[in-house]
């Protein structure tokens, strides 16, 4: 009796995988927060459209954008550093 093989046929898995794919132009074209299409512009409640303005001093955004509740503001700070476990030492 032969083992079979438990890989899977090679056509069948690109196949697979080049019809679930969607080019790299369908997602840029599209907003990674308010998921908008860009051509035709934000949504008004959109947070990116609200922390780029903030970043390039509207003064709108300033008053308005809390950096503490913004993805984009706390992903751009640098790690906090500690030497205890939980992180409230420094």
């Amino acid at each position: 009796m032969g083992r079979s093989s438990s890989r899977p046929d090679s056509d069948h898995h690109l196949s697979t995988m080049s019809s679930e794919r969607f080019p790299l132009n369908v997602l840029d074209a599209v907003c990674r927060s308010c998921g908008s299409s860009l051509e035709k512009g934000h949504d008004p409640d959109c947070l990116l459209a609200e922390h780029d303005a903030m970043l390039a001093g509207d003064q709108d955004a300033l008053l308005c954008h809390d950096p503490n509740e913004c993805y984009w503001c706390a992903a751009a700070r640098s790690p906090i550093l500690s030497e205890c476990r939980w992180g409230g030492c420094s």
